[in-house]
């Protein structure tokens, strides 16, 4: 993980996210703009100062500490789908926007000496994806020179695309392909390297020796199955040829207590006015200007708490059979089913992930050990969040032994069908 001003940015498998950090400057300026809106707001009921000029104030003074304390904003480029997304909201990417890669043909890099007519920032160099049939859209920016280009380069390189600096010669990708130093990969996790594989887990399936294992060309290979950690909650079930594997509910010890505690907190900001109001026996123009000034946190308020009852609730059913996996999420709602062919199936393992990790992530992005599928196309599905790596771990050892049994009995079908058609009649 590396970073670009104050985002950070990392690839993972087919994706490349760019973050934005809020660091303890922000957060100490988000909660001095709340605690001054505030402040103001009462001083403006109180003294019965009416003012537009006063009341912009209070608004502006609490948009700007809300989007400092708890302001998000991302990039995601998704080489396989072809597509780029920006998000942007409060404590969650609430709102989305999508473009095409092929809107875009190159990676430019704005720096200081080649803006027409605009003044230098404290943000120098500016990394953004260019086109000729409309204007460029920001990535990130930085004041190290040395950032802006790393990264730069990085997209051009995920997204195919050439490289601009500043006013020079579009760089072609088959150009920064063959400059690459070494022509690694940039994997998504720093413990797995390519030819390794992480403690564990297993090859992946796309590899040779896993497909050998997959197809099931020697059944010593399909490891006899280990005793669950102590206190595992993770239930295995075989029966008539299928493997279910359950992964119960985390919980609220699987560490969703803190998206509920700000929930709460978000909560209380937001009917504190309300009391106020009712306290002084205000009048019906202060009741609109409270219920305006509350709207924004009893709408974060709603969103974590959301988002803790839905992961304290989630469970999760893996059926595997010669068909492939069969996914069923269930808790808050309908449960989900999804269906995952054996021919796509690349990989079982167990990553740690930041999307849809329990807690806040204030200070730093949360993150946790999920259970992942990954599909051929570089699609993965992530589940079990809140649980603890080493039941996780095991489910996905049960997981890889139950398809490499049903890969066996696909074979052994096979084998059969061909001397069935070849037997003399």
């Amino acid at each position: 993980m590396r970073t670009c001003g104050g985002n950070r940015w990392w690839t993972q498998e087919a994706k490349l996210f760019i973050r934005r950090e809020r660091g303890a400057t922000e957060l100490v300026l988000g909660g001095v703009c709340l605690l001054a809106s505030v402040g103001l707001g009462l001083y403006v009921v109180w003294a019965e100062e009416w003012s537009p000029t006063l009341v912009l104030c209070v608004l502006g003074l609490f948009c700007l500490g809300l989007y400092n304390a708890l302001g998000v904003w991302e990039v995601t480029l998704h080489a396989g789908r072809g597509r780029v997304f920006w998000a942007w909201g409060l404590g969650w990417p609430l709102f989305r926007r999508t473009r095409l890669l092929t809107a875009f043909d190159r990676v430019q890099v704005v720096t200081p000496e080649h803006r027409s007519g605009e003044p230098v920032q404290a943000t120098d160099c500016m990394v953004q994806l260019a086109g000729e049939g409309g204007p460029p859209h920001l990535l990130a920016g930085s004041d190290d020179r040395d950032e802006a280009l790393t990264l730069a380069e990085a997209v051009a390189r995920h997204a195919r695309l050439g490289l601009q600096v500043g006013g020079g010669r579009v760089r072609p990708y088959e150009e920064l392909s063959s400059s690459a130093p070494g022509r690694t990969k940039v994997l998504s996790s720093p413990e797995v390297r390519p030819g390794s594989s992480a403690p564990g887990s297993a090859r992946p399936l796309s590899s040779p020796d896993a497909r050998e294992e997959a197809t099931g060309a020697t059944s010593a290979l399909v490891e006899p199955p280990t005793p669950p950690p102590l206190g595992c909650r993770v239930q295995v079930r075989e029966a008539e040829g299928r493997s279910e594997v359950l992964l119960p509910a985390p919980g609220w010890d699987g560490g969703f207590r803190s998206g509920a505690a700000v929930g709460v907190v978000m909560g209380v900001l937001g009917l504190v006015p309300w009391g106020v109001a009712v306290a002084v026996q205000a009048s019906w123009g202060f009741f609109a200007f409270v219920t305006l000034v509350a709207l924004a946190p009893l709408g974060a308020c709603v969103v974590f708490m959301r988002r803790a009852l839905v992961g304290v609730h989630t469970t999760w059913r893996l059926t595997v059979s010669r068909a492939g996996v069969e996914v069923v999420r269930a808790g808050v709602g309908a449960p989900q089913t999804t269906r995952i062919p054996a021919q796509h199936l690349r990989d079982v393992d167990v990553r740690e992930l930041r999307e849809g990790a329990p807690g806040v992530g204030l200070f730093q992005e949360a993150s946790c050990p999920m259970l992942v599928l990954e599909r051929q196309d570089g699609e993965y599905q992530a589940m079990g969040a809140g649980l603890p790596r080493q039941e996780l771990e095991w489910a996905a050892a049960r997981l890889r032994q139950a398809l490499a049994r049903a890969a066996e009995a696909r074979r052994q079908l096979q084998e059969e069908g061909v001397r069935s058609r070849s037997a003399p009649k």
